[in-house]
C-alpha cells in the first residue's frame, strides 16, 4: 500500500513538473518568437530609414548614418503604432497590401506559367479574385472608416495602394496582350 501511494505521489510530481516546464517551454517559444519578429522589424525599418535619409538628401548628415538613431526611430514609430492602438487603423491596408502582393505573384506565377508552355487557367482566376478582393477593400475602407474619422495620412496611403492596383491591372494586361502576339505570330509563322 505504501508503494502505491509512493508512486501516486511521483507520478503527481512528474506530472505537475512536466505542466510546469511544458508552460515555461510555450511561453520562452512566444517570447523567442516576438524578440525574433521585432529585431527584424527593427532591422528592416532601419535599413528603409537610411534609404529615406538617400532620398532626402544629396548628402544626408553623418548622425542620420548612425544606425543607433534609426533603429531608435523604429522603436519609437513601434512604440507610437502600438501604444495608441493604431495598428487596428492600419491593419485593413496592411491586408490590403498582401492581397496585393498575393495577386502580383499570382499574375507573375501566370505569365510564368504561359511562357513555359504550362496550363495555366487558374492561376488568373485566383489572381483575379485577390484584385477584386484588394479593389474592393480599398475602395470600402476609405469610405466607411478613414473618411469618417479624419485619417487623411490612411486615406492618402489607401488611395495610393488602389492606384497601384489599378498599376498591376493594366500592366498585367499589356504582359498579356504581348504574349498573345507574340504566340500568334509564331504560329503564323
Amino acid at each position: 500500500m505504501n508503494v502505491l501511494i509512493l508512486l501516486s505521489g511521483a507520478i503527481v510530481c512528474l506530472s505537475l513538473a512536466y505542466r510546469f516546464h511544458g508552460r515555461l517551454a510555450g511561453r520562452s517559444m512566444v517570447e523567442g518568437s516576438a524578440i525574433t519578429m521585432l529585431g527584424s522589424a527593427v532591422r528592416l525599418n532601419r535599413y528603409l530609414f537610411v534609404e529615406l535619409w538617400l532620398t532626402l538628401f544629396l548628402r544626408p548628415p553623418a548622425i542620420f548614418r548612425k544606425f543607433w538613431l534609426n533603429s531608435g526611430l523604429a522603436v519609437l514609430f513601434m512604440l507610437l503604432l502600438a501604444w495608441n492602438q493604431g495598428y487596428k487603423l492600419i491593419w485593413p491596408v496592411f491586408g490590403a497590401t498582401n492581397q496585393l502582393l498575393a495577386a502580383l505573384t499570382l499574375i507573375s506565377v501566370t505569365v510564368w506559367l504561359h511562357r513555359a508552355g504550362k496550363r495555366s487557367r487558374f492561376t488568373p482566376i485566383l489572381a483575379l479574385a485577390m484584385l477584386a478582393t484588394t479593389i474592393a477593400a480599398l475602395t470600402y475602407y476609405p469610405i466607411a472608416r478613414y473618411l469618417p474619422s479624419w485619417s487623411f495620412l490612411i486615406v492618402t496611403t489607401d488611395l495610393m495602394l488602389l492606384a497601384l492596383t489599378v498599376g498591376v491591372m493594366f500592366l498585367s494586361a499589356k504582359a498579356f496582350v504581348r504574349l498573345r502576339v507574340k504566340q500568334e505570330a509564331s504560329l503564323l509563322s
